[in-house]
């Protein structure tokens, strides 16, 4: 009877488009019920919700990691994944593009350990310009080994992406 009150709370505020209070009833209701299929739906969109219009991706990145700690179920969810890759990668390229390549390196790396062995779950125009502004920062840094490396290896993740095979054509 718990998990009927507390699902059919969330639903009804989600269904009204509010939000106050909804996570709190997800929450108690997935607690009761974790294998519940329409309350991991209700989470899944109330995440969706709070993070489309956020445009800084730490912040979204944070986001994600509080859900993804409290909702085992999201880890295996392709659309989090894309949001959480497309983050990894936006925020690589805006450290490249300042020639903080460390920092840069260490999203790409965090990208790359998620999409190991699996499709990469990113949108096409986020892993072109991160593996671009990275090769671009190799390249004004003088390696040019690192950044013929970096193109190849967002050719893996990308295989046929034009601007990323133009790239590298430009390199011989």
């Amino acid at each position: 009877m718990e998990f009927i009150y507390h699902y059919e709370a969330a639903r009804i505020t989600l269904n009204s488009g509010k939000t106050t209070g909804v996570l709190e009833r997800l929450d108690r209701a997935y607690q009761l019920n974790p294998q519940n299929v329409e309350v991991q739906a209700m989470i899944t969109n109330h995440l969706y919700r709070r993070t489309h219009n956020l445009v800084d991706y730490r912040e979204v990145l944070t986001i994600l990691e509080s859900y993804l700690k409290k909702y085992s179920f999201l880890e295996e969810n392709q659309q989090v994944a894309s949001v959480q890759g497309n983050c990894w990668l936006g925020l690589a390229s805006q450290h490249f593009m300042k020639n903080q390549l460390a920092k840069g390196e260490a999203y790409l790396l965090a990208f790359e350990k998620s999409v190991s062995g699996k499709t990469p779950y990113a949108e096409e125009n986020f892993i072109t310009r991160a593996y671009i502004e990275a090769s671009s920062a190799y390249f004004r840094a003088g390696n040019k080994a690192k950044c013929k490396q970096t193109l190849q290896k967002g050719l893996q993740l990308s295989p046929g992406n034009f601007m990323l095979q133009d790239r590298l054509s430009q390199l011989r």
